[in-house]
């Protein structure tokens, strides 16, 4: 689920986005479900570079790949099936922390 979908679920919820509040939630609740997904996925061992989608990426493991690259790169494969991520998507998780069932995000 990317910003979009979650501010459109805010709205249709009857809530104004006063002072930006509708992408406060909307991070938080993309921070809480990435949370969630951190000891599945985002834990095995990577098949691709998540921005190049080039196989067998340095370092091979999501978190240890953040690290070594920091914010300058954004993940615009996913790293577990290769497959190129939606913009959208991209644009609202540059770094891949909502990439949790191997498919999606």
């Amino acid at each position: 689920m990317d910003v979009d979908t979650i501010i459109k679920i805010w709205k249709d919820c009857g809530h104004a986005d006063n002072d930006g509040k509708a992408m406060k939630f909307a991070r938080n609740i993309i921070e809480q479900h990435s949370k969630e997904l951190e000891g599945q996925v985002q834990d095995k061992l990577m098949k691709y570079d998540p921005a190049t989608g080039e196989e067998r990426p340095y370092p091979s493991h999501a978190h240890q790949w953040r690290i070594w690259h920091g914010d300058q790169k954004a993940w615009l494969f996913n790293p577990w099936t290769g497959h190129r991520r939606l913009a959208g998507d991209v644009g609202s998780d540059v770094q891949g922390w909502a990439i949790g069932d191997g498919y999606g995000a």
